[in-house]
Formats: C-alpha cells, structure tokens, sequence
C-alpha cells in the first residue's frame, strides 16, 4: 500500500532534485501551496505503463479531490518525453519558470458549482427494453455479478430496472433487487458528461424511497472499488460498512 507523507514545500523541492518521486495532488488557492501530499515510493519512469500511470493520476484525482489547483512533480532529467505527453493529455501544463519540474491543472469543484440537472426517472420492464433505450448512449448493460444475478435468478425475486432522462436523452440508468426484507441496488452509470451534477444522488434517493414503501429493513448497494463517484454518494446516505468485496449497506429500519 502506498504510504502518503504530508511535506512542505520545501521538502518537495528538496527530494524532487534527488529522487524520481510521483508527487499527489494538493489543496491550493491560485498556487499558494496549503497542503501537499507525496507518494513515498519510487516508479520507474521508464517501465511504468501508460495504462498504470492512468490508474494512478485517476485514483488520486478521484481519492483526494483538489480544489484550486492540482501539482504533480516529475524529475524532468529521469523522466520520457512520453510522461510530459502523458501529462498534457490529462489537462495539465508546465510552468516554464521551473524547468519542466512542476505541472499544474485547475480544478473546479464541478459538483456544486455546475447546475444540478434533475431527471425523469422512468422503469423500464425488461433487460431488452432496457438494452434498447441505452443504444444510442454511451451506458452499457452491467457485466457485474449483479447483472448475472439479475439475469440467472430462480429465487423469488423481485427486480426492477429504470433509466433517467434529461431533455428526453437517456443519461443514467440503474437496477434494483427486492427479496424479503432487503433491497439490492447496482450503482448507477450515467454518462460521463453529465456526472457530477447530483444524477447519481437523484437515483439513489429513488432506489432508496422505494424500499422504504416496500418495508426493507436492509438496503444494499453494488458497485465497483473504482468507481469513486458511486461509493461517495453512499456515503451521503450513511453506506458506511463493507460487508462483502465492493458492497456496502445500511439499515433502514
């Protein structure tokens, strides 16, 4: 596991001379530095893959969410000519006062300060109905356990599938599950133009209202480890126990 640092400036500077460090993201007003964080292990610039250091930008992008401004330093003497590319797709640029070391990005806090788009959210009656509303959009039918129990499910169980329309465009979708006194809810997907603008807090809050009116004691939702998005919005419903791999629930009664 990567172990985080908190250092200051300083002490960046200091060790981005020395050693080829991956620096995290940090909190900052204009470039006025607040808080820095630094990934105490070394990576191999030369080896790292592209999809790698993809997973890494995202993961700490996602897991410590910027506001302000967004740093990553690189030891320009160590590092490609590719990483620089690599960098400039992801949105950042290079200060030219510091030689390459220092790549900024402006970040937003597009949640709360991008419109919140309010959908229709409307059941569909079948996985092909349902696979028919999602051709033209860039959602796809879930590949997930959840998906398969939906599908291959003999118990009595109840299932439900909904899609939410913006300007009568099909932007998210998610499922649900009813058996006895539980309900079982997959993430929604919505498509990545319209996250972060409350969507995914909208389906959930439905999914939620329903197994109050179905009287379930236990509500539980699905999604994958990865997808920041989903987990944090259960955590504004109080998910806050991991009972099982990339599951989490919450007692409604």
């Amino acid at each position: 596991m990567t172990k985080l640092m908190k250092l200051s400036i300083t002490d960046i500077k200091t060790a981005v001379t020395a050693e080829n460090l991956f620096v995290q993201s940090f909190k900052a007003e204009s470039y006025k530095f607040l808080d820095t964080y630094i990934l105490s292990n070394k990576i191999d610039r030369i080896n790292i893959s592209d999809a790698s250091l993809a997973d890494e930008i995202k993961y700490l992008e996602n897991t410590y969410k910027p506001k302000g401004v967004c740093c990553f330093l690189i030891d320009p003497s160590t590092s490609p000519n590719t990483l620089k590319q690599f960098l400039t797709s992801f949105g950042y640029k290079k200060d030219e006062t510091y030689d390459d070391v220092w790549w900024f990005k402006k970040t937003e806090d597009t949640e709360s300060e991008v419109a919140q788009q309010i959908v229709n959210i409307v059941e569909v009656k079948s996985l092909d109905e349902l696979k028919s509303s999602l051709n033209d959009t860039e959602l796809e039918w879930w590949t997930s356990v959840f998906g398969n129990c939906l599908k291959k499910s003999n118990k009595p169980l109840l299932t439900k599938l909904y899609i939410g329309k913006y300007d009568n465009k099909v932007v998210s979708t998610y499922a649900s599950a009813f058996y006895e006194n539980v309900t079982i809810y997959k993430g929604a997907e919505v498509i990545e133009n319209y996250r972060k603008r409350g969507i995914n807090t909208q389906m959930m809050q439905h999914w939620l209202n329903e197994a109050k009116e179905y009287k379930c004691n236990w509500a539980v939702f699905q999604t994958d480890s990865s997808n920041f998005g989903s987990i944090n919005t259960g955590k504004k419903f109080s998910f806050n126990m991991e009972f099982a791999k990339e599951c989490y629930c919450k007692k409604l009664f």
